[in-house]
């Protein structure tokens, strides 16, 4: 189905008749840093007074919030961020994203499509989400950078359910589509679609009995193989049987700070070489969201990001 008809069909199930905004625009300043040119939400989002992003205090960053309680049944969520020539934004949410039960057969629905220009950067953060027993969700992102001289880091982290609850898989459907295209080429896609009741998603090349599963898609200009190496070395040290601190050609700066609370799995890889552009490709698992994002912090970091 295409995402047009996914749209209508959502649409027919929504009882509000709207579909929630989200849209953000960072330029480069006159000064040379990174300013907010536009914002604009709709109920439920919030958009919080952009600062300097402690991580990397050449980005601006924004942080989003939800007065929402989570998706209902028929939600729909738009999100648009675009990143001007040589502008460098983060874009983080304040908390997770609940999909709740659903009673009938519609589902909750997100589209964010996320653009940047020449020489600019984008880190966007999805919100973690935990979909609920029951639950119908279908998120959609395109990512469009300008050229190979653009660069964005994507991650996003999703539950098994609410397993404290007992909902380890207990949700309807659960849909993520990744698209990261350079000067209109498409260099790398992620189609992830979780439906327990038709595979074993908590099974070996899924979840692999660990309740979170977080994955980063990094496309830029500069990933040469040190950075590579930096990344690969610290994740080998944080999904290692024990952690006891950075492994060798790691960030030591970056990497000491973090000891995860649990065991984490998971690796980077190249996704090649397309219109002029490289990107890498990590997917963790675990069983704390928080040491899922972390990770994925410390790698779009050592990316440059």
């Amino acid at each position: 189905m295409s995402g047009q008809a996914r749209a209508d069909a959502g649409s027919a199930s929504n009882r509000y008749g709207r579909t929630s905004e989200l849209e953000l625009r960072a330029e480069r300043g006159p000064n040379g840093g990174t300013v907010l040119a536009h914002a604009y939400a709709t109920q439920p989002y919030r958009v919080m007074k952009p600062l300097a992003d402690p991580g990397n205090r050449s980005f601006a960053q924004v942080i989003t919030m939800s007065s929402s309680a989570g998706l209902l049944e028929g939600d729909r969520q738009r999100v648009r961020v675009g990143v001007g020539a040589g502008a460098a934004l983060s874009v983080r949410a304040q908390s997770f994203e609940k999909v709740h039960r659903m009673d009938g057969s519609g589902r909750a629905e997100r589209a964010t499509l996320l653009s940047v220009a020449s020489g600019g950067r984008l880190r966007f953060v999805q919100q973690p989400v935990i979909p609920y027993a029951g639950s119908r969700f279908e998120g959609e992102t395109t990512i469009e950078l300008a050229d190979a001289t653009a660069g964005v880091a994507f991650s996003e982290v999703v539950a098994c359910g609410r397993a404290a609850a007992g909902e380890r898989f207990s949700f309807d459907h659960f849909a993520s589509r990744v698209l990261v295209a350079v000067s209109g080429v498409p260099v790398f896609a992620d189609n992830l679609v979780l439906e327990p009741a038709v595979s074993d998603v908590a099974g070996l090349g899924m979840f692999e009995g660990f309740t979170h599963m977080a994955s980063l898609a990094v496309v830029a200009p500069d990933l040469d193989e040190a950075r590579f190496e930096a990344a690969r070395c610290a994740l080998r040290a944080l999904t290692g049987p024990a952690f006891a601190g950075p492994g060798a050609g790691t960030d030591e700066d970056a990497v000491a700070p973090f000891s995860p609370g649990g065991a984490l799995v998971g690796g980077v890889t190249h996704v090649g070489d397309a219109a002029g552009a490289g990107g890498w490709a990590v997917r963790l698992l675990g069983d704390r969201a928080q040491d899922l994002q972390r990770t994925l912090d410390l790698v779009a970091r050592l990316a440059g990001f």
